[in-house]
């Protein structure tokens, strides 16, 4: 994934000097992702990494039948998650328009020629190879200088392995070099996207259990002492075994400047500005962020699906509509419902109903007027209240809710 540049001001996050983001908002994206298939994806690409590396062991046949298929197999899963990023921020934005990512894999083994088979049949007095415009292998094309360039579209190492056996596999010849070379670069490419898959578990892993066990404990936000509390808590459950995506790893120090950036509306600020070279380095930053400005990912309780709080405003829902019902959103829709099974089971919730009922059909009737009914609705309220909280009988309750 390509790097990108972040400005942070507040509770708003800069990306690129033109997109405009609340802290956490970009976490929430990652957070609604489909966990299984980040695993999935996770898992197949470690097992085809192993099955593409050049080995001076590999059989002939592997290498002249099955060697291409797992090449091609690797490099369509880099393809998805190549694509799978350019869906999510600040990807998206930033990358829109531009040409899409070249099929990586093929690229790095292409810069490693002499070691795969290219269909080309070479005479005993040729002077110079004369590549075809295309065969089963690949297709002639040009490269940077405007030179002939054979590109390989099918991979097979059996020429390694002949050149290997015609060097008597003595470890001295450039045969060993290339492949030694060619391995490192096959990891250097596949190691972006693993990590990148990394970052993205480590959201719905860590970041998501932090939030729900330890931030999200009683409908409110959290001071700052007790912030600092649960995340002391949190981290003391941690294991120092087994994948690292499952701890909130602090993730290698950023280089932060100071930067006066200019809005399109507004005066001048001074941000705190990076560069980051990984998604997770901006989610560590933008989270701790986010937790202080009370800018917090949360799980809505009906739909099951994250949301961002916004300071001062805390719920358990979210304001998605209701795929039965549009017109309906899953805060609206679940605080109804809530209320409705409050007054249901609850006795003071059920006498505060009743006399709501009825002086609303005395207003109804004109035999209050607005400004007493909604002085009365005050009252009343604070009534509740206080029978909630044990502070008053509840025959009282009864009595003074039907003044």
């Amino acid at each position: 994934m390509d790097t990108f540049h972040a400005m942070f001001w507040d509770a708003k996050v800069f990306v690129n000097k033109r997109y405009h983001y609340l802290n956490n908002e970009i976490l929430v994206r990652y957070l609604n992702m489909d966990t299984g298939m980040m695993e999935n994806l996770y898992n197949e690409l470690h097992d085809c990494e192993r099955g593409i590396t050049l080995r001076m062991d590999m059989i002939m046949e592997f290498a002249e039948r099955q060697y291409n298929e797992r090449v091609q197999k690797t490099q369509q899963i880099l393809t998805k998650i190549d694509n799978l990023g350019l869906e999510m921020p600040p990807y998206k934005e930033y990358l829109a328009g531009k040409q899409a990512y070249e099929p990586r894999l093929i690229a790095c083994l292409n810069r490693y020629p002499h070691l795969f088979e290219n269909g080309v049949e070479y005479g005993p007095y040729a002077t110079r190879t004369v590549y075809p415009e295309h065969n089963s292998y690949g297709y002639l094309t040009t490269d940077d200088c405007d030179g002939e360039k054979f590109w390989l579209t099918r991979f097979d190492p059996s020429k390694m392995l002949e050149r290997l056996e015609e060097s008597g596999n003595e470890e001295d010849g450039s045969i060993f070099i290339q492949i030694k070379q060619a391995n490192e670069d096959i990891k250097s490419t596949i190691s972006p996207y693993l990590c990148w898959l990394e970052d993205v578990m480590r959201a719905q892993n860590v970041y998501a259990k932090l939030l729900d066990k330890y931030i999200h404990i009683r409908h409110g936000f959290l001071k700052e002492y007790e912030l600092a509390e649960q995340l002391e808590r949190y981290l003391k459950t941690e294991s120092l075994v087994g994948r690292s995506y499952l701890r909130l790893a602090p993730v290698r120090p950023q280089a932060v400047t100071h930067e006066v950036f200019r809005p399109q509306e507004g005066a001048p600020i001074l941000c705190d500005s990076y560069d980051f070279d990984s998604i997770g380095a901006f989610l560590y930053t933008d989270f701790f962020r986010g937790l202080r400005n009370n800018f917090l990912p949360k799980r809505c309780g009906n739909c099951g699906k994250w949301f961002l709080l916004t300071h001062g405003k805390y719920s358990d829902y979210c304001e998605r509509p209701l795929d039965e019902d549009d017109s309906k959103t899953c805060r609206s829709a679940s605080s109804r419902k809530k209320y409705d099974d409050k007054c249901r089971t609850d006795p003071v919730w059920q006498a505060y109903n009743r006399a709501y009922k009825a002086h609303y059909a005395r207003y109804m009737k004109k035999k209050m007027t607005n400004a007493e009914f909604e002085k009365w609705g005050v009252y009343a309220i604070k009534l509740r209240e206080k029978a909630i909280a044990g502070e008053m009988e509840f025959i009282e309750y009864e009595r003074l809710l039907k003044v």
